[in-house]
C-alpha cells in the first residue's frame, strides 16, 4: 500500500462462541440419562458430549460443493446466473462457480451460504414457511430466510434446516435428474435432504504450533485468532473513507460484517454495498487493522499465514508502516510491504509482490518491488508470507522460499540505513479499487475475503 492515512481505532465488535446442536440431541441425552438410573448429572454430561460431537462433525467455514446423498448431483445456480431470484437446482457436478458455495457462521449454530459465482445468498423465496417453497439466490440481507442450521446425518452428510421456516432443504420429489428443483420440505430424514460438503481448493493442514525458524530467531509476539473476538490488546481499527491516498473506493469500518474472528481465523471481508458515515458515502466496505502502539518492532521476522480474495479490483495487503515517522512524512520514514496482490485470479493471475517505499516525502517518494508466483493458488490455499528484517537488509519469503532481498535505499531525513532503522507496526487490509488494481468490473464478485490463520513475530537476542 502507499501514501497511507491514519485514524484512531474504534471499539471492536464482539461475536459469541459457536455451537451446533442436532435435532435428535434431546432424545439421545434423555436415553443416556435413563441408562444412568435417572442421574441428572449423567444426562448433563451426555448432552455435553453429544453437543461437542456435533460441533466436531460440522463442516468448518470455507468453500464447498454440496452433493446430494441420493442423486449424487451438485447444488447449482441455474445457468450460472448472477440475478436475484435465480433458481437453485441440482445438476451434474462440474466444479464451476455456479456449484461453489462459501459457508460462514453468522450466529451461534446459524450459517449462510453465498454462491461463489454470483456472491448471492441461498434464500427461501418470499421468506415462505410453506412446504414446497422454492430455494433461490438473493442479495445477502441477513434475514432468517437466508440462515440455516446444520444437523449431522448419516455418512458424514448434513441436513440444512431453514431458521425461518424450520423446514429442510430438499431435492423435489427425490429426483435423480439434472435440473430438478431445490425446495424446502418437512424434514423426513431421507437422502433427498442430506448433502455432502465437499471442500474446494484443497484441504488445508491444521495450524501448527509456533516453531523456531532457522537461525536464532525467538518468538516475541503472536496472534493465533483462537477466540471469537478481535484482541484489542493487539489490534486497532482504522475507520475512514479517505481512499488510502490511492483513490481506493472502500469505506473502512469496525463492523463485524467487515472483520471478525472465529474458527481459528481472522476474516476481513470486502463488500459491495452503499455505506454512509461521518466521512461521506462509498459503494464498497472493508476493514483495515493495525498493531500501532500495541505491536511495534525494530527488526525481526514477521510471518503471516493467509488466503487471499479473488477478482478484478481487489487489493489485499500485509504491510508495515513507521510508528514514529522520525524522518518525515511518507515515504521519507519508509514502508515495508510483506505481501500485496492485485486482481488475483483475474488479470493479476497468481502473482504476489514484496516492496519497500523510501526516499523523500511525496511526491519525492521511491519504491522497489519484486513479484513472485507461488506454486499453488493464493486464492484457494493458505500460504505463509514473511520478511526477515535486519540492519541494512530485508528478505522476502513465501512458504519458506526466499524470493527477494533489498539492501539499497535512502531517506531525505537521515543517513543510511534510514529509514529502516526505526520501529514499524503491522497492518492487514483489503482495499477495493485504487490506482494499482483499477476498479471492479462486471466480472468481480462480492463479498470477497482475506482469511488470516496467524501472525507471528520473531526477533534475535538483543533485538
Amino acid at each position: 500500500m502507499s501514501y497511507p492515512l491514519s485514524h484512531d481505532p474504534l471499539p471492536a465488535p464482539r461475536r459469541p462462541a459457536a455451537r451446533l446442536l442436532p435435532a435428535l440431541l434431546p432424545v439421545v441425552a434423555a436415553a443416556l440419562a435413563g441408562c444412568g438410573g435417572g442421574d441428572s448429572g449423567s444426562a448433563s454430561d451426555a448432552s455435553a458430549r453429544a453437543e461437542a460431537q456435533a460441533a466436531a462433525d460440522a463442516p468448518a467455514p470455507g468453500r464447498y460443493a454440496l452433493v446430494n446423498a441420493r442423486s449424487g448431483k451438485c447444488v447449482d445456480v441455474a445457468w450460472g446466473s448472477h440475478d436475484d431470484g435465480a433458481n437453485i437446482q441440482q445438476a451434474n457436478c462440474s466444479g464451476n462457480a455456479a456449484q461453489s458455495f462459501e459457508l460462514s457462521e453468522v450466529a451461534p449454530g446459524q450459517y449462510k451460504l453465498l454462491n461463489t459465482g454470483s456472491g448471492k445468498a441461498v434464500d427461501v423465496a418470499g421468506a415462505s414457511t410453506a412446504d414446497g417453497a422454492n430455494i433461490q439466490q438473493w442479495t445477502d440481507n441477513g434475514t432468517k430466510a437466508q440462515r440455516f442450521r446444520l444437523e449431522a446425518a448419516a455418512g458424514g452428510t448434513q441436513v440444512l434446516v431453514n431458521v425461518g421456516s424450520g423446514l429442510c432443504v430438499d431435492v423435489a420429489g427425490g429426483s435423480m435428474n439434472d435440473g430438478a428443483n431445490i425446495q424446502q420440505a418437512r424434514c423426513n430424514g431421507g437422502g433427498a435432504q442430506q448433502f455432502r460438503f465437499d471442500r474446494q481448493g484443497g484441504t488445508q493442514p491444521p495450524t501448527q504450533p509456533p516453531t523456531q525458524p532457522p537461525g536464532d530467531w525467538q518468538l516475541v509476539w503472536r496472534d493465533e485468532f483462537d477466540g471469537n473476538t478481535l484482541d484489542l490488546g493487539k489490534w486497532g481499527y482504522e475507520v475512514n473513507a479517505a481512499g488510502g491516498g490511492n483513490n481506493e473506493l472502500q469505506y473502512y469500518t469496525a463492523r463485524p460484517e467487515n472483520s471478525r474472528v472465529g474458527n481459528g481465523r481472522l476474516t476481513i471481508e470486502a463488500r459491495k454495498e452503499r455505506y454512509c458515515a461521518s466521512e461521506g458515502c462509498r459503494d464498497y466496505t472493508s476493514a483495515r487493522l493495525r498493531t500501532l502502539g500495541k505491536g511495534d518492532w525494530l527488526y525481526g521476522r514477521i510471518e503471516v499465514r493467509a488466503r487471499l480474495p479473488r477478482g478484478q479490483g481487489l487489493w489485499p495487503a500485509i504491510w508495515m508502516l513507521p510508528t514514529d515517522y522520525v524522518f518525515g512524512g511518507w515515504a521519507a520514514s519508509g514502508e515495508i510491504d510483506i505481501m500485496e496482490a492485485v486482481n488475483a485470479g483475474a488479470a493479476g493471475g497468481n502473482q504476489i509482490y514484496g516492496s519497500i517505499h523510501y526516499g523523500a516525502p511525496w511526491p519525492g517518494n521511491q519504491h522497489k518491488t519484486v513479484g513472485h508466483t507461488p506454486s499453488s493458488s493464493v486464492i484457494d490455499n493458505f500460504h505463509t508470507y514473511a520478511i526477515e528484517w535486519e540492519p541494512g537488509k530485508i528478505r522476502w519469503y513465501v512458504d519458506g522460499t526466499h524470493y527477494a532481498t533489498q539492501t539499497e535505499w535512502w531517506s531525505s531525513g537521515g543517513a543510511w540505513p534510514a529509514p529502516f532503522n526505526q520501529r514499524f507496526h503491522l497492518l492487514l487490509n483489503v482495499a477495493v479499487g485504487g490506482n494499482w488494481p483499477g476498479s471492479p468490473d462486471g466480472s468481480s464478485v462480492f463479498p470477497q475475503t482475506m482469511e488470516v490463520d496467524y501472525v507471528r513475530v520473531y526477533q534475535k537476542p538483543g533485538g
